[in-house]
């Protein structure tokens, strides 16, 4: 009985001995790159989104003028600088064949360092909206992440003749670069 009684004794100890914990702790990185995107990539802005003239959306006499806010967000997880390059019709609203234009001017504001206090021609030249010194600053706030940036479009009709009838077109690209 001894012998029975001193076998248990050692099961049991030999059991208890084997139990216990072992603990792996993981480690874990993941890696988020720079980068910048804008939440829609092909903004537009229709017929419609205008307001000002008389009747709200489309001019109807001479010396009248339209003005569109097209509102887009830009996602960054660092500094960022905005630039423009005119697309069609080089950023100028223009109707078909015969080429007449509205004058046509732009502002960005929103979460940009310094935004427009006016509008600025759109052209090419110092001053002009395509310049290639007219650019924007948005700086990255940590924790953010998203900036509202607004395009302002301004399109104004003839002062001394009535403009041609029709849907007037043109485009831009606002380059996002960080």
């Amino acid at each position: 009985m001894a012998v029975v009684a001193f076998l248990g004794t050692l099961l049991l100890l030999t059991s208890a001995a084997w139990a216990g914990t072992d603990d792996a702790v993981v480690s874990m990185t993941a890696t988020v790159d720079s980068f910048a995107e804008w939440e829609n990539a092909t903004p537009t802005i229709a017929s419609g989104d205008w307001t000002g003239s008389v009747d709200g959306t489309t001019i109807n006499q001479i010396g009248e003028d339209l003005t569109v806010t097209k509102a887009m967000v830009l996602y960054a997880n660092a500094n960022v600088t905005l630039s423009q390059t005119a697309g069609a019709n080089s950023g100028i609203l223009t109707t078909g064949a015969a080429a007449d234009t509205l004058t046509t001017s732009y502002q960005i504001q929103g979460d940009v360092d310094v935004p427009d206090a006016a509008y600025k021609a759109a052209g090419a030249g110092a001053g002009e909206f395509f310049s290639a010194g007219n650019t924007y600053a948005v700086t990255h706030v940590s924790g953010d992440g998203s900036y509202a940036i607004n395009l302002l479009v301004q399109a104004e009709s003839d002062d001394a003749a009535a403009d041609d009838a029709g849907d007037y077109t043109a485009g831009l690209t606002i380059t996002a670069t960080w």
